[in-house]
């Protein structure tokens, strides 16, 4: 091997992460391998001549003081201050032509729908009764933040008797849909079309598909614990969970890919890269799909057939486009939600389902001044390319591109027709696009899709049938969602622990907390260092121009984006790895990172002399 670490983290998703983070404050050596050049896959963003745009994950629960928190469980637990903005109302949904805003409040939410099924109040006040109760009860059981599969029988059975009701009841639903939970309460058959657009806009599936234990989450959260945006794009969450990771010990390999995972002896010893190099390593997470996991990474021969045979029979969500860009602010309604959901079939679910994300109304700092940047994505059912085929990239998959970006500007067209004339910036990822950068099959952003069958403790479990090597993401117990994701990686780290005989994680008091809710418009998670400041004009290019003309090779970008995300421990340990020579910039002659600064294209070039001398300085 050509080194060893306790703990070998294979992708840098906010699964993966949170699992090495935790795993490090534990005092392990933990490695993440990620093929990409900055952490958070479908958690982070990517910038286009001063737009600083979502890649994926635009609309964040588990944040609040209440509910279902994992995310301040995390911050707290890893002692990381991060600002939010919570949203006013989750979303504004565009349901058959007309406007429902769901609101916080559950009063004035239902409001919103009497306006389209009169007389329904009493139907719903009695179906969210109900609901309250569950939640509460579910809550309770997932106090620790570990998913059902991963928590101690020991543990299972205090929490049955203390709330030996409340459990049975739950226990009672675990093969339940949501249509069980509404059937005894709700009669009106628009209102029953109506959740089917609402549990489809979480996780692809119709009130039938969606479990009930997911349903009961999914109905409340925003009426608990609140939806959120993290000030500065969803990547500063992934960038914190670096910073924590960075600071116990713990250290990223980005731009390396895993080619397989190592097996000697049945149990799982590390890793070897594309380059053929080998990390070898006690344990192994994986933070992926499981479809990559047990048909591409594993040896030929070792997945026992039934696993194949249920892992290639799982259905995936649906593989999604999206299209990211800038919009003039006079394009917008006046009233404009930071989310705008447009459901163009209320009868069933397809690609006339998109959803808006205007994230630069709560942050301007996001988007040039007067414009808005945006993301809209949604299913599609054409066609594509694999990213590793010949016809990727070509002029028919531009063409199918073109025809797509159209169909989808329609659909926001309809609600706002001002909206795509007012676009000054567009670029589409299409599911090709999303399998070439996150490995997503197919382009199925969410994994497996959520629904009965392959729900809960039907779907892979953090401790693989290999000895050693665990498993976090979307495709493992708690599903999809920043929250559930989050959960998977706490559970991972915990079965790694278990069986080092370290103590787990679990829910308990924090000396402070962490999560700090800004209001709208106000700028958050910026460096508090003035000397710094200018490195949030970096634009994370992909091929690093600067790095390739740098005489030191610096890493220019990662330490760029590592102070901009105020880890200026790690950006320090990054130029010191890098360049042991340094200070180099003040003897660089002419100083060609300047001129190969992409920004220099359409403003000032970040000044990145200045920034690296002030970081090679006193603290």
């Amino acid at each position: 091997m050509d080194s060893r670490h306790d703990v070998l983290v294979v992708g840098a998703g906010i699964g993966g992460l949170t699992a090495a983070a935790l795993l490090a404050k534990r005092g392990l050596s933990v490695l993440v391998v990620e093929r990409n050049c900055q952490p958070g896959g479908s958690c982070g963003a990517f910038r286009r001549r001063g737009l600083t745009l979502d890649l994926g994950a635009a609309m964040l629960f588990g944040f609040g003081e209440r509910g279902f928190n994992p995310h301040r469980f995390v911050m707290n637990e890893l002692e990381e201050d991060i600002d939010v903005y919570r949203h006013e109302a989750m979303y504004r949904l565009w349901y058959d032509g007309e406007p429902v805003v769901f609101w916080p409040e559950p009063g004035r939410f239902f409001g919103e729908l009497a306006k389209l099924f009169p007389g329904t109040i009493g139907q719903l006040e009695a179906f969210y009764h109900e609901l309250e109760g569950l939640y509460e009860a579910v809550m309770s059981a997932n106090s620790v933040f570990l998913s059902p599969s991963e928590t101690p029988r020991e543990e299972l059975a205090r929490g049955l008797f203390r709330h030996p009701v409340q459990e049975a009841r739950l226990l009672g639903l675990m093969s339940r849909n949501a249509a069980h939970l509404m059937r005894k309460h709700i009669k009106d058959e628009g209102i029953w079309r109506f959740f089917n657009k609402l549990t489809s806009t979480y996780t692809y599936t119709t009130v039938e598909e969606t479990p009930a234990l997911v349903a009961v989450t999914m109905f409340l959260e925003n009426h608990v614990g609140g939806s959120y945006y993290p000030a500065g794009s969803p990547m500063m969450l992934s960038a914190r969970l670096e910073k924590a990771l960075e600071k116990f010990g713990g250290s990223i390999r980005y731009g390396s890919t895993v080619s397989r995972i190592l097996i000697e002896d049945g149990k799982a010893v590390g890793v070897e890269l594309e380059t053929g190099e080998r990390l070898g390593a006690g344990e192994v997470v994986y933070d992926g799909t499981v479809w990559n996991l047990y048909e591409k990474l594993l040896p030929p021969g070792l997945v026992p057939a039934d696993v194949l045979k249920k892992t290639r029979y799982l259905v995936p969500s649906f593989p999604s486009s999206v299209l990211y860009g800038a919009v003039e602010n006079s394009a917008l309604p006046a009233d404009a939600f930071p989310v705008e959901m447009m459901a163009g079939n209320p009868e069933r679910i397809d690609e006339n389902d998109v959803t808006l994300y205007l994230s630069s109304l709560e942050d301007p700092s996001l988007a040039p001044t007067s414009t808005s940047s945006f993301m809209l994505i949604g299913p599609t059912s054409k066609a594509w390319p694999s990213p590793f085929s010949a016809e990727y990239g070509g002029e028919g998959y531009r063409r199918m591109k073109e025809e797509e970006t159209a169909r989808m500007l329609g659909l926001v067209g309809k609600c706002f027709p001002s909206f795509p004339r007012g676009i000054t910036f567009r670029e589409l990822g299409t599911p090709s696009t999303v399998e070439r950068y996150l490995l997503k099959n197919g382009g199925a952003v969410a994994g497996p899709k959520a629904c009965m069958g392959q729900e809960l403790m039907n779907r892979q479990h953090a401790a693989t049938f290999v000895p050693g090597l665990y498993m976090c993401g979307e495709s493992t117990v708690m599903g999809t969602g920043t929250p559930a994701v989050t959960i998977s990686g706490i559970s991972a780290a915990d079965v790694v622990l278990r069986a080092r005989g370290l103590p787990e994680y679990r829910n308990r008091p924090a000396e402070r907390q962490r999560v700090h809710i800004i209001p709208r418009s106000r700028p958050g998670n910026r460096p508090s260092d003035p000397r710094f400041m200018d490195a949030a004009l970096c634009q994370w290019c992909e091929t690093s121009p600067c790095r390739k003309v740098c005489p030191a090779d610096i890493d220019i970008m990662g330490i760029m984006r590592r102070l901009e995300a105020t880890n200026v421990d790690g950006a320090r340990k990054r130029l010191v790895e890098t360049d042991a020579r340094f200070p180099f910039c003040a003897a660089c002659a002419g100083r060609p990172c300047l001129a190969a600064c992409s920004r220099g294209s359409f403003a000032e070039s970040v000044p990145i002399p200045a920034i690296l001398e002030a970081l090679a300085g006193p603290a």
